[in-house]
């Protein structure tokens, strides 16, 4: 059994001609056809940054269960140990395991404790030499992941002319895999992304609460079997989570109960993914989980702590309330943050409620004070 991953951080489903032929064929289109698959248009991670959607790929669970719930928590030091990752259950099986990946984004702690050192690890950014100095024997696991398109692309400034850049250099990685591997050698070969990215103008039209809409949410994710020849897109609704069970499957490993992936081989329908993101992109220490959405394959629902917005209201049969229930499930912090947000507009109202003292006199704000003042000091000067 060899198995095959391949990791293109960023990649944006919807700008790929692959998946939406209103876009222009590129290099990238044609090095995925040439590798041939299921590809799953109606894929989306729970969480849109590296380190927690990775998390959730390690683990077949939500953000609150696997330990990774906040932007600066990266797998290395925080997935928790409860249940197995999906590469000690393969180390288990007795795979050998090879990884590709930026040593910086390594060092950050992209893999699961322990990873960093186990099987074998990439020295420099030279692809082609670390696959030619490969040994791939039965029962491997080959991982690689390709940051080219996250390094031509900031992640929230970004111009079209940034992505085809980036398109082109995983490209080539691609075409580098293909000439150093006879990708028909492996059983299975998945290639996904861990989130997607915002346009420059899409940023600037588009609410807060819209960072968790298709644009960084919808995840690219392919499947190859060995007998597979050319691309074959489904709607089924999936998401990275997913990967943890198919694997499973593929092994012949009993899938834990507690999971929230579903594998790709299952009959089994999704009904809906939480999302949850923070508004301010910098990672920060102790930083605040603050947007919060309910996707199904025909809508999103979208939740601040001011207030809830759909997309497409009609792929809803739930109420408001309904799906903050679904939201508090899935995404702990949402009950605790609602009654700090309620309990501060009291404090606002408290505190701006002061117009007398208890003896019945009225007070005299500051405010109005320094607004007097300034008025008064402005107009001495023509203003």
């Amino acid at each position: 059994m060899k198995i095959l991953i391949i990791f293109v951080d960023m990649l944006r489903p919807d700008m790929l001609q692959v998946l939406n032929s209103a876009v222009a064929k590129g290099p990238l289109d044609e090095e995925l056809e040439k590798i041939g698959g299921t590809l799953y248009r109606n894929c989306f991670t729970p969480a849109p940054d590296t380190a927690r959607s990775l998390a959730c790929v390690w683990s077949g669970k939500y953000p609150y269960k696997n330990g990774c719930d906040k932007r600066i928590k990266y797998p290395r030091f925080f997935l928790k140990n409860e249940g197995k990752n999906i590469l000690e259950i393969l180390l288990e099986q007795g795979f050998n395991l090879s990884f590709f990946n930026n040593p910086n984004e390594k060092r950050n702690g992209v893999f699961p404790p322990g990873f960093n050192s186990i099987g074998t690890h990439n020295p420099d950014l030279n692809l082609k030499k670390f696959l030619q100095g490969l040994e791939v024997k039965d029962k491997s696991l080959v991982y690689v992941a390709l940051s080219d398109l996250h390094w031509a692309v900031d992640d929230f400034v970004c111009y079209p002319r940034f992505v085809k850049r980036g398109h082109r250099k995983v490209a080539n990685s691609l075409r580098i895999l293909r000439n150093s591997l006879k990708l028909d050698d492996f059983d299975h070969v998945f290639v996904f992304s861990d989130h997607g990215f915002k346009l420059r103008n899409e940023l600037s039209k588009e609410p807060a609460y819209m960072l968790l809409n298709k644009a960084r949410t919808n995840t690219f994710l392919l499947h190859k079997k060995k007998a597979d020849r050319g691309l074959v897109v489904t709607e089924r609704f999936s998401s990275v989570m997913d990967i943890y069970p198919t694997l499973c499957e593929i092994v012949g490993v009993s899938v834990l109960e507690d999971i929230d992936g579903i594998s790709l081989f299952s009959g089994k329908a999704r009904e809906f993914i939480v999302a949850e993101d923070h508004s301010s992109f910098a990672p920060q220490v102790n930083q605040t989980i603050n947007l919060w959405a309910v996707i199904k394959k025909g809508g999103i629902y979208y939740r601040t702590l001011d207030g809830h917005y759909f997309e497409n209201p009609a792929a809803f049969s739930e109420s408001p309330e309904e799906l903050d229930k679904i939201i508090s499930r899935h995404s702990p912090f949402f009950p605790e943050y609602r009654k700090e947000h309620e309990v501060l507009e009291y404090y606002r109202i408290t505190a701006l409620d002061k117009s007398f003292y208890t003896d019945g006199s009225r007070r005299v704000f500051w405010p109005s004070r320094l607004r007097r003042a300034a008025k008064k000091f402005l107009g001495f000067f023509g203003f």
